[in-house]
């Protein structure tokens, strides 16, 4: 997976590679349980990196934060279930208010990981 990825995005440079899976791991997150996505995802990041020949931390960070942000579904986390019956939530609220938090979630990946850690 990760050299599939590193064909279709890899000329584009580290830091497309770096939002790619940042945003892979989001989207994966929203049905699957974080850690589950997170276990899936980092090994697939790490070789990412070392094919661009980068260092892998910073796509494994990413990867973490991207998997902890878990907003446009009620699946990823039990805390939105337990709220969702007493709340009278329906998916759409969860989409409506999980998606402007995941772009800034991803703003944030993409803006603030290369600064703390060199692709």
């Amino acid at each position: 997976i990760g050299e599939t990825l590193i064909a279709a995005i890899g000329g584009f440079g580290p830091l497309a590679v770096l939002a790619a899976v940042s945003i892979l791991a989001l989207v994966l997150t929203q049905p699957m349980h974080n850690a589950a996505v997170a276990i899936i995802m980092t090994p697939i990041a790490i070789n990412a990196a070392q094919l661009m020949q980068s260092d892998p931390r910073p796509f494994a960070v990413a990867v973490i934060v991207a998997c902890s942000a878990s907003f446009m579904m009620p699946y990823g986390h039990p805390a939105p279930l337990l709220v969702e019956h007493p709340g009278g939530y329906r998916g759409r609220d969860y989409l409506a208010f999980g998606a402007g938090l995941s772009l800034i979630v991803l703003i944030v990946i993409i803006g603030l990981i290369p600064r703390l850690w060199a692709l």
